[in-house]
């Protein structure tokens, strides 16, 4: 699947294909943000590849020091850096790249780099150094959600299938028309790692054709709390958190993601809530 040359048909992914082109042309530190499975390392490597020789850096195997960032800044063919993962830094990775580019601003121009939308809350918390930041992200690309690109939907269906075809060391299966139009008529309302999570399920269930009754589409699970008469804020507060912990099988990260809310801030009410005695999910 290119996300080069594809002819999409939401306006949103138009968008981003078009400013992806233009950035080719041009020289800047780039940010691609996006939900997990929104395909931004696919767009950033698309941008990278049409740039020259690039090297990618995963978020674990970034530099920690200031000579490590040196050496691979400065030695090999790569004409730009792709630095996955950003938002997953450690504090002795930021400084050091930080300090690099006070040193050499011009290194910064090289690098595109990926982000979680998690990043935001994390420089509001202080947890990634708003500088440095501003330095790599002079031109930042927001992926839409899957809400704002429905009429892609095929599109990223096989395109999904086939990374987790590729990843499971199988055949791709076959999609069946059936299956096709239920996902086409489901009401998304989540962001795109629910829906690489129902096609990644769907392949663990098939085995030559995708059918219907291998996407575990369920409308009640959106519902994550209903207003009950009598709670008080705190109480319908702790609720939510709960039932969103359930609904993402204790995944913090995602949890904090749905209720709009930094994961400094989720682990501190989920501290409170140990304190009074409460410890499922927590």
């Amino acid at each position: 699947m290119d996300f080069w040359t594809h002819s999409f048909k939401s306006q949103a992914l138009n968008q981003i294909q078009s400013e992806v082109h233009q950035l080719a042309t041009v020289v800047f530190p780039v940010v691609f943000f996006g939900t997990p499975g929104s395909g931004k390392t696919t767009w950033a490597t698309a941008l990278a590849k049409a740039r020259g020789n690039f090297l990618i850096v995963e978020s674990g195997m970034a530099p920690r020091t200031l000579k490590d960032w040196r050496t691979l800044l400065t030695e090999g063919p790569a004409v730009s850096l792709l630095l996955e993962g950003i938002d997953k830094w450690s504090e002795p990775t930021q400084n050091a790249l930080a300090q690099l580019l006070k040193e050499n601003y011009k290194f910064s121009k090289s690098l595109i780099c990926t982000s979680d939308n998690s990043l935001h809350s994390k420089i509001q918390d202080g947890q990634f150094r708003t500088d440095l930041f501003y330095r790599l992200s002079v031109r930042p690309v927001t992926l839409p959600r899957i809400g704002q690109c429905t009429e892609d939907l095929s599109f990223a269906t096989y395109f999904w299938l086939d990374v987790h075809s590729l990843v499971a060391g199988r055949k791709k299966p076959l999609l069946s028309a059936q299956a096709m139009e239920k996902l086409n008529t489901f009401t998304w309302k989540g962001d795109w790692a629910e829906f690489v999570s129902v096609l990644e399920r769907a392949l663990s269930y098939s085995k030559e054709v995708i059918l219907p009754e291998h996407l575990s589409l369920v409308e009640s699970e959106r519902h994550i709390a209903q207003v009950e008469a009598g709670l008080t804020l705190a109480e319908m507060e702790k609720k939510l958190i709960i039932q969103t912990l359930k609904l993402t099988s204790s995944n913090k990260s995602q949890a904090a993601r749905l209720l709009g809310i930094s994961i400094r801030t989720l682990r501190n009410k989920l501290n409170e809530y140990k304190q009074e005695g409460f410890h499922e999910l927590v």
